[in-house]
């Protein structure tokens, strides 16, 4: 799997070498796209998507340029070519063929499902995932003879077998997970694939959103930063202005709880998310602040004498 903590990958040839990433010194992927079919609504959901996998924030759009770390970018097509996008390693970033699309017949949300399992696939390489088909390269599964396609979009991923949308699988979370400590600034993230725990949890990217009623990703989203921590007894209102998770706890929290076995606890549900639940822009009371042990934030807030917890970023 990897030699000196670097990921090898053995090319089309029977050479040897690093999987190349993309990520920044942050450990995040910046990412910006001048292509007029994977726009930025799409790129957005297709780095939610990740993110969500990953329980924590690994790409983020940016809207500037010159502060991504990739670009994606239409080209003519080449004759004779089908191919709709593609990750180069030579500086020249995310390459796309807008010409070879075909996605006439298909009704809207599959039209933004396919655009969003495309662009989830090229980041995936981005971030130093290799093809899940199988083989040297991973191709066995398209070149079969049937082809094989099935749900992982770092695979054979079509509309046609995913018509609820692109639902990630156990597979696309364990190798996540494991890339995520060759990369350059090492992470832990979705490590619920490896542990043991939760083995059938899945996220469905929808038309363009998270399907926050499917989703069993054992955590919600990381908080990489707090603005103002409260102590014991400091009440603090603030505005509800991004839709994250809603969890509802069947036990007490305390602070050890927080800090080690929140993420993971079957003790813990989610119940909705602050959009389904109507609490965007609306005022929430916060009582307490836990920091858990990977530096996120979570916030015990009450609402109408419940309590539940959400997550810091989730505010203004």
């Amino acid at each position: 799997m990897a030699t000196d903590h670097v990921l090898v990958q053995i090319d089309a040839n029977g050479g040897r070498g690093p999987i190349q990433t993309f990520l920044g010194e942050d450990g995040i992927l910046q990412i910006h796209t001048q292509s007029r079919i994977i726009t930025e609504e799409v790129v957005r959901a297709a780095a939610n998507l990740w993110n969500t996998i990953a329980g924590a924030e690994i790409i983020k759009y940016v809207v500037d340029p010159a502060l991504s770390d990739e670009i994606i970018h239409d080209l003519p097509s080449i004759e004779g070519s089908t191919t709709l996008m593609g990750q180069t390693y030579n500086g020249e970033g995310i390459v796309c063929y807008p010409d070879n699309f075909h996605l006439e017949n298909l009704s809207e949300s599959n039209r933004n499902n396919q655009l969003v399992a495309l662009a989830a696939h090229e980041m995936g390489h981005a971030i130093g995932i290799a093809h899940l088909g199988g083989g040297r390269v991973g191709n066995n599964a398209g070149e079969s003879e049937p082809p094989y396609f099935g749900h992982e979009f770092m695979s054979t991923w079509t509309v046609e077998m995913n018509p609820v949308g692109v639902t990630s699988t156990l597979i696309d979370a364990a190798v996540l997970a494991l890339v995520a400590h060759g990369w350059e600034k090492p992470r832990s993230v979705a490590e619920w694939a490896i542990s043991g725990i939760n083995k059938d949890s899945s996220v469905t990217s929808n038309d363009l959103s998270i399907d926050s009623i499917t989703n069993t990703i054992p955590w919600g989203y990381a908080v990489d930063q707090i603005s103002h921590t409260i102590q014991d007894n400091e009440p603090l209102y603030k505005k509800v202005k991004k839709n994250f998770n809603v969890y509802n706890p069947k036990i007490n929290i305390d602070d050890v709880f927080a800090k080690h076995y929140f993420y993971r606890s079957d003790q813990i549900d989610v119940i909705g998310t602050t959009g389904s639940l109507n609490l965007i822009d609306e005022l929430v009371l916060i009582e307490r602040t836990y920091e858990s042990a990977d530096g996120y934030f979570i916030n015990k807030v009450n609402i109408d004498n419940q309590i539940y917890y959400i997550f810091n970023d989730a505010f203004e």
